[in-house]
């Protein structure tokens, strides 16, 4: 406990510049976000209007590079991920989710099908918030353990 006036003003003035430093209490309201990268579905799912579902999502996924295709389905949201794993061939048809952060930068979230799958980075053109690239972590079968799910790394591209 801080007994002393000055050692208390000194620990307020650290944790503040701290928390300033790191963001940790940053709050905005859902006014005062700017979609920058990926926040919103049009920008996963639809060509600019809204109206028209955008091209697939084409690329790896694991070490073994596994085909991958994420393909829009509707403009609501529904995302088909398919992969072909030696000569499994999977496919799962999910409402996706975007999480938004306080800087408008999106994260999406889909299921695979032998588990989850969310992005960790987007790709945007400068000044647009239409996604073309993600890289990201998902979950598939196993290649080695019957029965069992790794997650890996997968890298998808549009142009």
């Amino acid at each position: 406990m801080l007994r002393s006036p000055r050692l208390k003003k000194s620990a307020v003035v650290l944790c503040t510049t701290l928390t300033l430093m790191t963001g940790a209490s940053v709050t905005a309201t859902a006014d005062e976000i700017k979609n920058h990268c990926g926040g919103e579905f049009p920008d996963y799912f639809t060509k600019s209007g809204g109206l028209q579902l955008d091209a697939a999502f084409k690329g790896t996924a694991g070490k073994e590079a596994l085909p991958l295709v994420l393909t829009p389905k509707s403009t609501e949201g529904r995302l088909r991920a398919e992969y072909t794993n030696g000569t499994n061939y999977r496919a799962a048809i999910s409402m996706a989710m975007v999480k938004v952060d306080a800087l408008g930068n999106g994260q999406l979230n889909f299921e695979t099908f032998s588990g989850n799958a969310w992005t960790t980075s987007l790709v945007c053109a400068p000044g647009q918030s239409r996604v073309t690239k993600m890289v990201g972590m998902m979950e598939i079968a196993s290649t080695t353990e019957t029965g069992s799910v790794d997650t890996v790394e997968f890298t998808v591209s549009r142009t």
